[in-house]
């Protein structure tokens, strides 16, 4: 993940966290109706027949290079952006969103312990391995200093 460091995204938040831990309610809940929302989870959905929520690792390679082509351009767009910017990313890796910091960008992760997680996602229509990609995830997961807590059962 690339992010200029003179860029001043200082109108964008960053939204990471596990599946199913509550980003997108988070962003339902506090956008404003002219704010700005990229979720790459419907992005991916948008450009393949994958079902929602799935992991790019479920993706095909031609998807996977599609998707990460759009992040670049949209995120060399955003110092153009005047309206605030929610970036849902799941961004399980603490340098990632040190980058997303160091271009200005707020940083919120959105959790909820393991189980939580995978008791929501089991929820959902798909059948997918929900343990698997939660704990894929927290596997991945480590805290960075411009990470802002939010606990994601308090969001529902």
């Amino acid at each position: 993940m690339m992010v200029a460091r003179s860029t001043d995204l200082s109108h964008v938040t960053v939204v990471a966290g596990p599946p199913a831990g509550g980003k997108s309610t988070l962003v339902q809940r506090r956008a404003g109706p002219s704010d700005v929302v990229m979720d790459f989870d419907r992005l991916v959905w948008a450009m393949s027949a994958a079902p929602m929520h799935g992991t790019y690792s479920d993706q095909s390679p031609d998807v996977v290079r599609l998707v990460n082509a759009f992040r670049r351009d949209v995120l060399a767009q955003l110092p153009r952006i005047r309206r605030p910017v929610w970036w849902i990313d799941p961004a399980p890796v603490a340098g990632d969103r040190m980058a997303y910091a160091a271009a200005g960008c707020r940083v919120l992760v959105v959790s909820v312990p393991l189980e939580v997680s995978v008791e929501r996602c089991a929820a959902r229509p798909d059948s997918r391995d929900w343990r698997r990609l939660v704990g894929e995830w927290w596997a991945a997961f480590s805290v960075a200093e411009c990470d802002e807590a939010i606990d994601g059962r308090a969001i529902e």
